[in-house]
This record gives structure tokens, sequence and C-alpha cells, in this order.
């Protein structure tokens, strides 16, 4: 695949990447290890995503901008239809 295809997959990956951040993170846990934890689920999203895309040629700077794509795109969809449609309450109350 070319660098534009690998650009489409990470903001795809972005978008839906909230559900699972707010299924996997726990209510109780604090705001910072929340935002680490929705950090490292990006960085492990951007190396699948340049992994399964065939641009993972260990090039630090194609993982870096893969993980920064998914992490504003997955933090502007979370901030922006998520959070205010209650789509992340549901998901945080049925997973506790």
């Amino acid at each position: 695949m070319d660098q534009q295809t690998a650009e489409l997959w990470a903001i795809a990956v972005g978008i839906v990447l909230p559900l699972g951040i707010s299924a996997i993170l726990r209510q109780g846990w604090g705001e910072s290890q929340k935002a680490w934890g929705a950090f490292v689920f990006c960085l492990i999203s951007s190396a699948g995503t340049c992994y399964f895309t065939g641009v993972l040629n260990f090039d630090s700077k194609q993982i870096a901008f893969s993980t920064l794509t998914i992490f504003i795109t997955a933090w502007t969809t979370y901030r922006n239809f998520y959070k205010p449609t209650g789509v992340s309450a549901v998901i945080d109350k049925a997973t506790g």
C-alpha cells in the first residue's frame, strides 16, 4: 500500500478507537492513568496499522506520524462525537 492509504487507515482507526478505549479503561482510574492508557492504545494501534498497511519498515518517522494521526483523530472524535452523544457513557456503564 502507498503512504496515502496508510494515512487513511490511521484516520479510520482513530475514529473507532475511542470505543475500544472506553471499553477497556476503568471508571475508577485517575485522569492521568486514563490519558496514559489511551496513549498506549494509540501506540499499539499505530504499530498495528503500520504493519497491516505494509509501511512498517521500522521507520520511526512513519510510526510517529501514524501515532499522532490516530491520537488526534481519536481525541477529536471522542470530544466532539462520542462524549456529547453519550455513546462513551453507555460503554463505560456496560463495562464498569
